[in-house]
């Protein structure tokens, strides 16, 4: 969702944390007992479409202006990781946030598509071997444990069928706070802060170090401020690996 209202052209530090910062649960999703056909159709809730055609400026991924914007599904007819580079963003981005038994599968052309996440945890289905690539994984409370696990072994999956991206470094940001759509207003701002403060703090380490593959962890201190500052995010240190 971020990708395509960023591409689309909303402002990162005005327009886009604006518009973040008052989604309420019900501009997201539809819980089954709301929508009880959902439940016999694969998933508990439906990803609900209305907010994104509202607010999305590039109702089409091929019309994003800011950047290009490319989003993985699942096709779970045919088995695959499917990467859009067109189509109507609302759809596809509500596919891409469909996780598998969670939530009902999107139809794209007819067919069921699912998180792409089921395939391209990494999200490097788009990306060339020869680009240099920054992946951002921010789900920080993952990072160690099963999510750590799957992450660990589709790397080394990655790598045995050859797909190594020589200029790929992964940010791994910890310790910033969790948000989701019923905490968004509360805790939206201190995230968005303390990623953004980590995102440059992570970028200066690693400017001279492109090449290869690594990560960079990131470690967020967090600080809230004043009512009159406003929340910010203390300074990060990072590990090159």
């Amino acid at each position: 969702m971020v990708a395509a209202l960023y591409g689309g052209g909303l402002c990162p530090s005005t327009t886009l944390p604006e518009l973040l910062f008052r989604i309420r649960r019900s501009d997201i999703l539809t819980p089954f007992w709301f929508a009880p056909s959902c439940f016999w159709k694969g998933g508990f809730a439906v990803i609900n479409q209305p907010f994104l055609r509202r607010h999305a400026p590039a109702k089409r991924l091929e019309h994003s202006a800011s950047c290009p914007v490319f989003i993985s599904t699942y096709d779970t007819v045919a088995g695959r990781t499917v990467v859009h580079r067109e189509g109507d963003t609302a759809a596809v981005v509500a596919a891409s946030c469909a996780i598998p038994r969670l939530f009902q599968p999107v139809h794209l052309g007819g067919v069921p598509h699912v998180d792409g996440g089921y395939d391209d945890l990494l999200a490097l289905a788009s990306c060339g071997r020869a680009e240099r690539v920054l992946s951002v994984d921010l789900h920080t409370q993952g990072l160690e444990g099963p999510r750590g696990n799957m992450l660990a072994s589709m790397d080394a999956a990655r790598r045995a069928s050859g797909a190594r991206l020589e200029g790929c470094t992964r940010l791994q940001f910890r310790g910033v706070p969790f948000v989701g759509p019923t905490s968004m207003a509360s805790a939206g701002p201190l995230a968005y802060e303390a990623g953004r403060r980590a995102m440059r703090e992570a970028l200066l380490l690693r400017r001279s170090r492109w090449g290869g593959e690594a990560i960079v962890a990131v470690a967020v201190a967090l600080v809230e401020a004043g009512a009159d500052r406003g929340p910010v995010g203390a300074s990060a240190r990072a590990s090159l690996g």
